[in-house]
């Protein structure tokens, strides 16, 4: 990311780019498939696709600062709330820990839940 695109925040930069900068962790046995479903999705598209800020609480202006005030009132533990998810749809156990693996990656720890 340089030039013009300095001025994004972090829910206009697509999945894909946040990656190659680093800024997401996504294991190597998932990269391929999370890439190719997800790559141009930002964190707003996830809002407006698939609703994924009012489904985990709506605590912040976007899902990724819910996912950071939820792992703050949890001290970081997600698991329980990853399993809880249903199969009812797909998406959410992805995009829950493509959330959950960034607020994670800007602390330098790496987790994704199975």
């Amino acid at each position: 990311m340089s030039g013009a695109d300095d001025t994004r925040t972090i829910d206009q930069v697509p999945v894909r780019e946040l990656v190659e900068g680093g800024a997401l962790w996504i294991p190597a046995e998932h990269r391929k498939r999370i890439l190719e479903l997800y790559r141009g999705f930002t964190f707003s598209d996830f809002d407006q696709v698939f609703d994924m800020n009012r489904k985990i609480g709506a605590k912040g202006r976007t899902c990724f600062h819910t996912m950071m005030y939820w792992m703050n009132q949890t001290n970081g533990k997600t698991q329980d709330q990853y399993d809880k998810l249903t199969g009812d749809e797909p998406y959410m156990r992805d995009v829950f820990n493509i959330l959950q693996s960034a607020v994670r990656t800007r602390l330098s720890e790496h987790v994704w839940h199975e």
